[in-house]
């Protein structure tokens, strides 16, 4: 199968995650399956100390689920080593591993990409939708800058903090982490999108956005909250 997920190495400190499941940057089991390889082996290098998660799908960072994969592949992945199912796991994995993770945001974040943004520990945009100066003002990302600027001051930002000593780096996201819920409640979460999804309501609903335009290429995943306002019309 083709890499959804891909790592690279800008330095042995300093690496880089692209996401890349063209043409809409869903997640699907195979993401997941790839996304928690890809955490295994940061959570086990030695050397790296920072991590930047970008996309290389143009007008995408990560989207939503994908709604035409079957949802029980996703539920059957076995529960991660924090206890909790794949998804949730691997979200929490990166909130606590011992590095700085860097959320580079340019395009749509929705669902899944909105969970990874907020899992890592900054981020950075030049998105549109919610633009990027308004999710400065909520607090939802550390800053919004201008297109043209975002590459080269991430990547600056970064190799400063790979230059950090390691054990500072991970006893400050320790220490930084004790504030954040306990898991329980992230797993009910998870239990309750999952058992969302099933119900006939979300069905119907699902199959009205279907004819829409949802999940492919076009004005719904462009406009994806104008589109959802009209679900209800």
């Amino acid at each position: 199968m083709n890499a959804r997920v891909r790592l690279s190495r800008s330095s042995s400190s300093y690496w880089r995650i692209t996401f890349e499941n063209p043409p809409l940057n869903v997640m699907g089991p195979q993401f997941v399956h790839e996304m928690r390889e890809v955490i295994t082996i940061i959570e086990a290098d030695e050397h790296v100390k920072v991590v930047v998660f970008d996309s290389a799908v143009e007008g995408f960072f990560l989207n939503h689920s994908d709604f035409l994969a079957d949802f029980e592949d996703l539920k059957t992945i076995p529960q991660g080593p924090t206890g909790l199912e794949a998804w949730p796991d691997i979200l929490v994995r990166i909130t606590r591993a011992p590095v700085v993770s860097i959320a580079l945001i340019r395009g749509r974040a929705t669902g899944n990409g909105s969970e990874i943004a907020l899992a890592c520990d900054m981020t950075f945009v030049s998105a549109d939708d919610i633009g990027g100066e308004l999710a400065q003002a909520y607090g939802y990302v550390n800053r919004a800058l201008p297109d043209a600027e975002l590459d080269g001051f991430v990547d600056a930002l970064a190799t400063r903090i790979a230059g950090f000593d390691k054990w500072s780096i991970a006893n400050t996201k320790r220490l930084v982490n004790a504030s954040l819920p306990p898991d329980v409640e992230i797993a009910a979460g998870w239990d309750t999108c999952m058992s969302s999804v099933t119900r006939p309501v979300t069905q119907a609903r699902l199959k009205t956005f279907f004819q829409m335009g949802f999940h492919k290429p076009g004005e719904a995943e462009d406009r994806l909250g104008a589109y959802l306002g009209r679900l209800g019309q």
